[in-house]
Order: C-alpha cells, then sequence, then structure tokens
C-alpha cells in the first residue's frame, strides 16, 4: 500500500463531514507560521492578484509543477492551499498528504 492509498482511505465521510480539510482565510493569516499556497495557471494570478503578502507567506506554485517544486513547500508550517474553484486545490491537498505533509488544507 502506498502513501496515497493511506490518505485517500482516511478521506471519509466523516472526515469530510467535520471540514478538518478546510480553513477559512482569517484562520489561516491568525496561524503562527502559515504559508498560503496560490496553485492556480500564470494567466489566473496575473488577472486577480490579491496582495496577501503583508499578512501571510505566500507561495504560487501552479498545480502541475507542484511535483518538481515541492521542497519549496515548507513541511512545518500549516498550507492553506488556493484554487479558484477547489478542485486544482483538492488535488494537491491529496498529494502533499501523500508526501507527509501533515499541516495542509485547503
Amino acid at each position: 500500500m502506498n502513501e496515497l492509498d493511506t490518505v485517500l482511505r482516511s478521506m471519509t465521510f466523516e472526515f469530510f463531514g467535520t471540514g478538518k480539510h478546510k480553513i477559512e482565510i482569517d484562520e489561516l493569516f491568525n496561524t503562527d507560521d502559515a504559508v498560503f499556497l496560490d496553485v492556480r495557471a500564470l494567466p489566473e494570478i496575473e488577472s486577480l492578484v490579491f496582495g496577501l503578502e503583508h499578512h501571510i507567506e505566500v507561495l504560487h506554485i501552479p498545480t502541475h509543477e507542484i511535483p518538481d517544486r515541492c521542497n519549496e513547500i515548507p513541511r512545518g508550517k500549516t498550507i492553506g492551499i488556493f484554487c479558484s474553484h477547489g478542485t486544482r486545490a483538492a488535488i494537491v491537498y491529496a498529494y502533499l498528504r501523500s508526501r507527509g505533509y501533515d499541516k495542509v488544507r485547503i
């Protein structure tokens, strides 16, 4: 059994029902050592800039670059993953969890 299998098996109805995979932006802002991980594509980032850098550390790594740039994502911090609709954030969430990141949220 690989790590992705383990992560997916933990994502039960109860897990999603309790919202343990999510974090509100104000809670992320108030979390010590938090990172806002924007996984949108570059054209999306250029069309809508949030300007969060003065509140929190921000990383812009498009979904398709995550496997090659995973080392840029700090392991000891709470990672709040964002995309436009939540689909890519969910994929990156499962990927990071399978790579041993336990403080990731959508």
